[in-house]
């Protein structure tokens, strides 16, 4: 009877000890035990319901361009998806004939912008979720697009009153456009007196903004994914400040055949 009472405490130690031994590594290892791997799974559930949610916003901006085609033309007239530099020479040309200022020069160039070096973004950059390589990992930095620039140096020939006309009338196109730089110099006369005309040498910049040939890691973290609905308060405003469309002229609407003529 007593060995009987003394197995039965060490039968309860020999119990918890290979319950230590082999049950609790099993079930928590700090790698892959049952713990780590049901962490792991809620990780993915989690994602897998954040890629739901942004997929079914994206059905709703898709909805949402399609049903406001109007809004669409709008920015992107304002942003235009290539240079176009003809047009805006074409239409710099006939703002100028129709503001009665004649055409001295007009350039266009492009404004290269610089571009942050891979090893920037990989120090900028940490996981989100994930801790091991099975489990997608989202870089904390969403890609940003910005627009190219190119820069126009137009300079004119006319009076004050009527260089004023033509800079108001650039500042209205509907095109993104904005005037960085204005000089205005007087000219002399044969006999040395000053001229009533004026040079006014103006530097524009046009932006225009190329489309994505696909999304890049981190866009799946930009916030229009996760509310599924467009700001659309930059539509009015455009439409209170420009006016003047930029479109393919026709050889009637052009300026003067030669812009650069008195």
């Amino acid at each position: 009877m007593k060995i009987k009472l003394f197995l039965a405490p060490s039968l309860i130690v020999i119990i918890i000890t290979l319950i230590i031994w082999t049950v609790y590594p099993a079930y928590t290892n700090g790698v892959d035990g049952v713990k780590e791997k049901y962490q792991k799974l809620g990780d993915r559930k989690r994602l897998m319901a954040s890629l739901d949610e942004r997929a079914g916003n994206v059905e709703k901006l898709v909805a949402d361009l399609n049903s406001n085609a109007s809004d669409n033309t709008v920015v992107f007239d304002y942003i235009s998806q290539k240079k176009e530099d003809e047009k805006i020479i074409d239409n710099l040309d006939l703002l100028a004939r129709d503001s009665s200022v004649s055409v001295v020069n007009i350039s266009v160039s492009e404004i290269k912008r610089e571009l942050i070096s891979n090893a920037e973004i990989s120090e900028a950059s940490t996981p989100v979720l994930g801790t091991d390589s099975t489990v997608p990992v989202q870089s904390a930095i969403a890609t940003k697009a910005e627009p190219d620039k190119l820069k126009v140096d137009f300079s004119v020939f006319g009076n004050y009153e009527n260089i004023k006309i033509l800079a108001e009338k650039v500042q209205k196109l509907k095109r993104f456009s904005k005037i960085s730089g204005l000089e205005i110099k007087t000219q002399l006369k044969e006999d040395q007196g000053i001229s009533e005309s004026l040079l006014a040498s103006m530097t524009l910049e046009f932006n225009y903004l190329k489309e994505p040939s696909m999304l890049t890691d981190g866009d799946i973290d930009n916030s229009i994914f996760s509310s599924g609905v467009f700001d659309k308060s930059i539509i009015e405003k455009i439409k209170n400040s420009r006016n003047i469309s930029v479109n393919n002229v026709s050889p009637g609407q052009k300026g003067k055949t030669n812009p650069f003529l008195p």
